[in-house]
């Protein structure tokens, strides 16, 4: 999946959302992964979050890594049937900070995110 252009590739980043989603989505993963166990769900969107952390270092300026992130951190959530924790909450703060810096037309977005992203 890596190319010159990536991780900026839009399409590329639309492929990896169709493909986690397979093991995220409770529905998917029966077809695709069907011996996959919860915690195997688990572990495997655990390292991609380290994988997309450590994307950030040199790409900074890619949304799409700021959107991954939010995005799996919260299907981590759900998939361990728990509420974001604290720290997570300081992570959605500051990826949602750098989402409004980087894609500012989108900022209804990004407040109507914060507000699902850090009730309770």
């Amino acid at each position: 999946m890596y190319t010159d252009s990536y991780p900026y590739a839009q399409s590329a980043w639309f492929y990896y959302q169709f493909l986690m989603t397979t093991l995220t989505d409770h529905v998917g993963h029966a077809t695709i992964t069907p011996n996959f166990t919860n915690d195997d769900r688990v572990e495997y969107v655990e390292r991609q979050l380290a994988i997309l952390r450590d994307m950030l270092d040199g790409a900074e300026d890619c949304k799409w890594i700021y959107d991954a992130l939010i995005e799996y951190t919260m299907a981590l959530c759900l998939m361990e049937e728990r509420d974001p924790q604290s720290d997570e909450k300081e992570d959605f703060k500051s990826w949602l900070g750098e989402l409004r810096k980087l894609d500012p037309f989108r900022n209804g977005r990004w407040d109507d995110l914060e507000k699902t992203l850090l009730r309770s």
